[in-house]
C-alpha cells in the first residue's frame, strides 16, 4: 500500500482525512492528509518540564528536540487504562521509528501518580512532569479541556474505545485527575516547529496510526537536509 502525504492549509474544520484512489489492477491507493498544526510553536517551546527521575532537574521542552525529531505524547493520567494502552502501542513502534526516522518518543504528565510504573511497564521510556499543564492547555487550544464522564456514557465512539481496551485486558487505577483531555505531537529537530497534533477528543481516542507515520517520515526527512546543511548536528 503507497503513502502519499499533502500538506493543506488549516481548514475551517478539523477533520482527518483518509482518501482513496482507486487504480485498475492494482491495490486503491491510500493518501494520509496531514493537516496543518493549530498550536503555535511557541507555545509549547518553553514549558518547563521536569525529570521523573530527578525531581530537581527542570529543562526547557525544546532542549528535548534539539537535535532530533520528537514524539510528545501529553498523557491524561499515568494510570488511565486508554492511557496506558496508547503507550504500549506507540512504545511497540519505537525503535521503528528512531532507527528508520530519527524520531524520539517521550511522554509528559501532569501529576506524578503512578509514573513510575507507567514508565516501566507501559511506555518503557522517558517521563517528564509538566506541573502547570501547559502541554495540556497547548494541546487543548489555550486552555485545558475538560472531558465529561457522564457525557462519555452516551458516545458510542467512547463505548467502541472501551471494548477495544478491554479485549487487551490492560489494568487501571482511579488515582489523580483524568478528566483532561490528552494528545499527541511530533516536533521538528531544532526550532522548525511542529509536525504533527492530535487532539484527544474522547476518553480513549488515540492518534490514528497512519497519521503518525506519515508525519514521523516527514520529520526526519526535514532532519536529514537540516543536518545536509550544518544546521543542526
Amino acid at each position: 500500500m503507497t503513502t502519499i502525504q499533502f500538506h493543506l492549509s488549516r481548514p475551517a474544520l478539523t477533520i482527518p482525512l483518509r482518501l482513496h484512489i482507486l487504480t485498475i489492477g492494482h491495490p486503491p491507493l491510500t493518501m494520509t492528509v496531514i493537516e496543518k498544526p493549530k498550536t503555535p510553536y511557541p507555545n509549547i517551546r518553553n514549558i518547563e518540564l521536569t525529570d521523573t527521575l530527578v525531581m530537581s532537574t527542570k529543562f526547557p521542552a525544546w532542549t528535548l528536540w534539539k537535535t532530533n525529531p520528537t514524539l510528545v505524547l501529553i498523557i491524561r493520567r499515568p494510570g488511565c487504562q486508554f492511557c496506558r494502552e496508547e503507550a504500549m502501542e506507540l512504545a511497540s513502534h519505537r525503535n521503528k521509528l528512531y532507527r528508520n526516522y530519527g524520531v524520539k518518543m517521550i511522554a509528559v504528565i501532569h501529576e506524578n501518580l503512578g509514573a513510575e510504573e507507567f514508565s516501566m511497564k507501559y511506555w518503557r521510556g522517558p517521563v517528564y512532569l509538566d506541573e502547570k499543564k501547559d502541554f495540556i492547555a497547548a494541546i487543548g487550544g489555550g486552555k485545558p479541556r475538560w472531558g465529561s464522564v457522564v457525557m462519555a456514557l452516551f458516545k458510542p465512539s467512547v463505548w467502541g474505545n472501551l471494548r477495544r481496551n478491554l479485549t487487551k485486558g490492560i489494568e487501571s487505577d482511579f488515582e489523580g485527575e483524568g478528566r483532561i483531555l490528552g494528545g499527541l505531537y511530533i516536533l521538528h529537530s531544532g526550532d522548525q516547529g511542529i509536525a504533527y497534533e492530535h487532539q484527544e477528543a474522547v476518553f480513549g481516542d488515540h492518534a490514528p496510526w497512519d497519521e503518525v507515520l506519515a508525519a514521523a517520515k516527514k520529520a526526519g526527512k526535514l532532519t536529514k537536509t537540516l543536518r545536509k546543511g550544518g544546521r543542526i548536528i
